[in-house]
């Protein structure tokens, strides 16, 4: 069965958007040849996406430390990398183009230290999302004398035990759920090895 333009499937009852108005969708999977008519997206052409979204997230981190944040704007026509604006600005990481999808990406890096305000937004357009960043808080108990235990050491091993974590009395972003130990070989090392 051939399909009429605009529609795809085995009974030509699923709705695509190609571009051109004539340009049919393949039967099975509904790629558009020449791509979607504006704002349609989506693999088969049919999602409305209107004047476009964005898609704003981030990694969470210690204080101190740098947030991968990513930006990501889904838009017919495709919105071009330069026009893909981060405020504040960061250390750009990465920036991906899929024209396929019409998704434009940058990750950037921002250091935080306190809880900060992130906005993305597509220059000359009222398009734009912000984000809270917010890092960590470091645990912290409230009764800090019988925090870190040491036990059954020797020269190749050692057992490190911590009280449960109290979540009506310490504070932080809490619980604790391991430590890092790193050690030198000998006195003279210099180094620090991890464990």
């Amino acid at each position: 069965m051939t399909c009429l333009p605009g529609v795809y499937g085995d009974f030509c009852n699923l709705p695509c958007s190609c571009s051109d108005g004539g340009d049919a969708c393949s039967e099975v999977e509904a790629n558009c040849g020449h791509g979607c008519a504006v704002p349609w997206t989506g693999i088969a052409c049919d999602e409305d996406n209107g004047a476009g979204k964005i898609i704003l997230t981030y990694v969470r981190v210690n204080p101190g430390q740098a947030a991968n944040v990513t930006c990501t704007v889904i838009r017919n026509p495709l919105v071009a990398q330069s026009d893909l604006v981060l405020s504040p600005i960061g250390t750009e990481l990465t920036a991906h183009e899929d024209a396929r999808s019409y998704k434009q990406t940058k990750v950037v890096g921002i250091t935080l230290e306190a809880d900060t305000e992130v906005t993305c937004s597509v220059r000359d357009t009222e398009l734009m999302e912000t984000i809270l960043l917010m890092p960590y808080v470091l645990p912290v108990y409230a009764d800090a004398s019988g925090m870190l235990t040491l036990s059954d050491v020797t020269s190749t091993s050692i057992t490190v035990s911590w009280p449960a974590w109290n979540h009506e009395s310490d504070t932080g972003d809490g619980p604790i759920i391991d430590y890092r130990i790193q050690y030198r070989r000998d006195r003279n090392d210099r180094e620090f090895h991890g464990s």
